[in-house]
């Protein structure tokens, strides 16, 4: 009786054995996949910032080129105002 048991016992851990294998098995599968999903999404989210902050420096050195042409025709035309000024 007792080495039925036995035998009884191995014969279940075995299938527990296999068991936890198979779900193991899954689960890392499982994990790989989803890692593989967060990755495609983190390059698409890290690709979309990027460009994003590629338009906004583009833009911010256009503004920028505005600007610096504002204050050279202001220069340019204060030397202007005064040469005549004191040109006389």
């Amino acid at each position: 009786d007792l080495r039925d048991m036995e035998v009884l016992l191995k014969r279940d851990m075995k299938e527990l054995e296999t068991s936890l294998r198979r779900d193991m098995k899954e689960l890392e599968t499982s994990l790989r996949r989803d890692m593989k999903e967060l990755e495609t999404s983190l390059k698409a989210d890290m690709q979309a910032i990027e460009t994003s902050f590629k338009r906004d420096i583009k833009e911010l050195e256009l503004r920028l080129s505005i600007r610096l042409g504002t204050i050279m025709t202001a220069g340019v035309a204060a030397i202007a105002v005064l040469m005549k000024l004191f040109s006389h």
